[in-house]
């Protein structure tokens, strides 16, 4: 019975690619953010390119965890940063 995966990594490695650029320009596989607190590190990166990447579709957002004052003040920053 033969193979179905390619002896070489490149018709793979093209697809990939091509499916990355495709999820990554469709606004709609961006469109729900789930937020766990606390945040993990890396936070306002992601969050910056996830709400890029959806553009101007409606936003679905659901937050858990112990959110409190001090981790909503912060929302935007970093763990460790002033929020500033």
């Amino acid at each position: 019975m033969p193979n179905p995966v390619p002896r070489y990594p490149h018709p793979l490695l093209e697809y990939l690619q091509r499916l990355d650029r495709h999820c990554s320009s469709t606004a709609a596989l961006w469109a729900a953010i789930h937020i766990d607190f606390p945040r993990a590190e890396g936070f306002s990166q992601l969050l910056s390119t996830w709400l890029s990447r959806a553009r101007n579709h409606p936003l679905s957002l659901s937050l858990r965890g112990g959110l409190t004052m001090t981790s909503a003040a912060s929302f935007g920053s970093t763990p460790g940063d002033s929020g500033t």
